[in-house]
């Protein structure tokens, strides 16, 4: 017999009641569509005809012409669940045929995974574990410097408690976070995250952190995308209030240039953890991939008020600033961001103060160019630089080295405002197709058009 409540991303569905909650509160849904979705969702995976559908509704026998009743219904579904038609994340439409429910479900009923009985743990590991959660629950604005503190910890605890599933699962998101943050080499990182998510899932098949580790693994690295949503729905589906879990969930769409469903995720994990940093950190950046600066200039600057020395939300700072004309501030964070003492921070300042923003976004592109193997200097930042300084052709030679050298930062071209001046060259298309992402990601679905780079 299904299950009452089918439970999918962040909403929940009632069956006998025919009422949709998202994060427990009800989502405003007329009754018919509302037993369309209820049909769709319990008939979980598999298609329903526009016909079933009918009937479901009206009856076989009705002499009326439905199509318009039909269409409105799915209309007022995706509405209700903020779907697209065109990448669906939870209603599929097979055209002139039906409809297929395809989010991942649970109370469908068929049992979730079974956890293994809790076994004890070695307190001296529990107590390594405990500590490396506080430490980033506490500090994760400073994640480059804490993430490889709390490894140190998660290995103390997998070393004296070699079956701590969790702990390894910990061990694999933290190792996985850090070689797309470029901490260390990307192939020392990347094989220990794989064997301790394996480790992990092997004692445990359950651990949500691990699927999570694996998903950023396939997504960033190995560019193999469906397998990435696979396994992160797999890890949400676990632990839908995991904030990492998440906003790893999050990225990617992300990467699908699909900046609304990013952002919903993010702020989705902020309503559920008020007052986690882990959760609040996240948001600056999705915020100026959908394009909203101004928020994202205030939950900067909150972040920064906490911890001055946070590198991401002040690269995205910058990032807004120089999106809304705010150039003299832009630079200055930028220079913040680098250290007022860095070259790359006296060659931006000093060009701007000289010949405007144009010539000093150009100047910081060249210069970074000298240097790309520098943190400051990777191929997708040198790209972007090059890009928002009217240098295409500069841009899209440094595109291509990322896309050699599969830097992570090349998949968040789609979000990056940056790139908005290079949208519409044709080599945007080649570009995408050759990572193997839909052209109309890179291409940006009604991007406002780029702000002056010169002072009004």
């Amino acid at each position: 017999m299904p299950e009452a409540v089918l439970r999918f991303g962040p909403f929940e569905l009632d069956v006998e009641a025919v009422e949709l909650r998202r994060s427990g509160r009800k989502v405003r849904l007329p009754l018919q569509p509302a037993r369309v979705l209820c049909l769709l969702a319990s008939r979980h995976g598999r298609l329903v005809t526009r016909e079933e559908i009918r009937a479901h509704l009206w009856g076989s026998d009705t002499f009326v012409d439905t199509d318009l009743g039909l269409n409105y219904c799915v209309r007022e579904i995706r509405s209700a669940l903020r779907d697209s038609a065109r990448a669906p994340r939870y209603v599929e439409t097979l055209p002139r045929r039906g409809y297929r429910f395809i989010a991942p479900l649970s109370g469908d009923g068929t049992p979730p995974p079974a956890s293994p009985e809790p076994r004890p743990v070695r307190p001296e590991a529990r107590e390594a574990f405990l500590h490396a959660e506080r430490l980033l629950r506490e500090e994760m604005p400073l994640a480059g410097r804490i993430l490889p503190s709390a490894e140190r910890l998660f290995e103390e605890a997998v070393r004296l408690d070699p079956e701590y599933a969790a702990a390894w699962g910990a061990l694999a998101g933290n190792r996985a976070w850090q070689a797309y943050l470029g901490l260390r080499t990307h192939t020392e990182l990347l094989a220990g995250a794989r064997e301790a998510a394996g480790r992990a899932l092997a004692l445990d098949g359950t651990v949500a952190r691990a699927w999570g580790a694996l998903g950023v693994v396939s997504l960033y690295f190995d560019w193999d995308f469906g397998t990435a949503k696979e396994q992160l729905e797999r890890a949400l589906t676990l632990a839908p209030h995991d904030p990492g879990v998440r906003h790893a969930y999050s990225d990617y769409f992300v990467v699908m240039g699909r900046t609304e469903e990013s952002l919903e995720e993010v702020l989705l994990a902020y309503e559920q953890n008020p007052g986690s940093w882990h959760a609040r950190v996240f948001l600056p950046g999705h915020l100026v991939a959908a394009r909203r600066y101004p928020e994202a200039i205030r939950e900067a600057e909150a972040i920064l008020a906490s911890f001055p020395d946070a590198r991401n939300p002040r690269h995205f700072l910058a990032r807004s600033l120089w999106m809304t004309g705010r150039f003299e501030e832009a630079v200055s964070e930028l220079g913040r961001l680098w250290g007022a003492a860095s070259e790359q921070a006296r060659v931006l300042e000093r060009t701007w103060r000289e010949a405007g923003p144009r010539a000093a976004m150009k100047a910081l592109a060249d210069h970074l160019a000298g240097r790309a193997d520098a943190p400051a200097g990777n191929a997708t930042e040198v790209a972007a630089f090059y890009a928002v300084s009217g240098e295409p052709d500069a841009a899209f030679a440094w595109l291509e080295k990322a896309f050699e050298r599969r830097t992570p930062g090349l998949l968040h071209v789609p979000v990056d405002p940056f790139f908005d001046t290079i949208r519409a060259d044709p080599r945007i298309d080649d570009l995408c197709r050759r990572v193997g992402l839909p052209v109309e990601a890179w291409r940006g679905t009604g991007a406002p058009p780029h702000p002056p780079i010169e002072p009004a």
